[in-house]
């Protein structure tokens, strides 16, 4: 029998990741398991004995929701492809540490209207001259997109 605390910490990342129509593998789950450690084969066990939890074709989802993994990972590579064709800007960027892809690229769980979202790290008491800095780079070479155009 599966504890409590186990089918909890499966089952969080299940319908976290469903709210975003985006389906897990057992690796994933195990990678985003809270508070618990469980080999892969507790996992599909645990999976089992949750109500309306699908496990099928190495893919674990809530309800009806699946979405197309596949498709969304080929657009977070077209994307990924960008940000590794413009590495080379932020290490040349002065006062900025580090810079981070977050939000539904940093899981490849892009669409459509995905953007690249940056999470950038300024030096300490540099952060408004980093910034500064960097928004120059980007418009000078044309790989900003602002908001207002961006929504139109």
């Amino acid at each position: 029998m599966i504890g409590r605390k186990t089918k909890k910490a499966v089952l969080l990342p299940i319908i976290f990741f469903n709210w975003f129509s985006f389906p897990l593998t057992i690796k994933e789950i195990r990678r985003y398991l809270w508070q618990v450690e469980s080999s892969e084969e507790e996992i599909v066990n645990t999976i089992k004995e949750i109500p309306q939890i699908n496990y099928e074709g190495g893919l674990v989802w809530h309800g009806e929701n699946i979405g197309s993994k596949e498709e969304r990972e080929k657009i977070a590579d077209q994307l990924w492809q960008a940000v590794n064709k413009w590495r080379w800007l932020f290490s040349l960027t002065p006062f900025v540490s580090e810079v981070y892809v977050t939000n539904t690229l940093a899981y490849n769980n892009a669409h459509t209207n995905s953007d690249i979202d940056l999470l950038v790290v300024g030096k300490t008491g540099r952060l408004w001259t980093a910034r500064l800095f960097l928004l120059l780079l980007l418009n000078l070479f044309k790989i900003r997109v602002r908001s207002v155009n961006r929504f139109k």
